[in-house]
């Protein structure tokens, strides 16, 4: 066998790396911020990153597949912060205001906020709708049992709850976005738990 670069894509074939793809996924996602998509070129990541393009082709197949397992990988860790605001003690109400505050907390502490420049700024918006409707579904989802949760304990009505969850996670992205995007901007928790507490009212027994 030759020493040129089929032997090379032979030892990566045989032996992939998750370093690697790690990487590449890392690079791809600073590249991204910095650039978008359809700037951002398979050569640039690779050269970044220290590997061949058909180390690229062989991990994501194409630059697309690429950036659709970085936007996974994306959801998955905004998931996970999602969790971590979850309180699995305490009356509803108690447990929804601070569920939201804790997500708005990680927005202002999240050093990486590259994840969420990628996932919310980028032009492909044929492909981000779908994860942002991933987040958001997850969201309500997490508010709409901790509701119901709260009407079997006959601390809110069944009513107006599709109103309040969507209202709640316009309030979280409405805080959010202040961190995200306007360094003027510094989160008043009395001015948050003030709006979460009316809209709570509104469902309360």
């Amino acid at each position: 066998m030759s020493s040129g670069s089929t032997g090379s894509e032979n030892v990566i074939t045989e032996r992939p790396c998750p370093a690697v793809r790690d990487r590449l996924l890392n690079v791809a996602l600073q590249l991204f911020a910095q650039k978008g998509f359809e700037s951002t070129s398979v050569r640039e990541i690779a050269s970044a990153a220290e590997v061949t393009k058909p180390t690229i082709y062989y991990y994501f197949k194409n630059k697309e597949g690429l950036y659709l397992e970085l936007l996974g990988h994306i959801c998955g860790t905004i998931e996970k912060t999602v969790m971590l605001s979850l309180v699995p003690h305490g009356t509803a109400r108690s447990r929804i205001v601070l569920f939201v505050q804790g997500i708005i907390d990680s927005i202002e502490n999240n050093e990486n906020r590259t994840l969420l420049y990628v996932l919310f700024l980028d032009s492909r918006r044929d492909i981000l709708s779908r994860f942002h409707e991933r987040i958001r579904n997850f969201i309500v989802a997490i508010i709409n049992e901790i509701i119901m949760d709260g009407i079997k304990r006959n601390e809110f009505k069944a009513e107006n709850i599709q109103y309040v969850s969507r209202s709640l996670l316009a309030s979280i992205l409405l805080f959010g976005y202040d961190q995200l995007f306007i360094q003027s901007a510094k989160y008043d928790k009395t001015e948050a738990e003030s709006m979460l507490d009316k809209l709570l009212d509104q469902i309360a027994s």
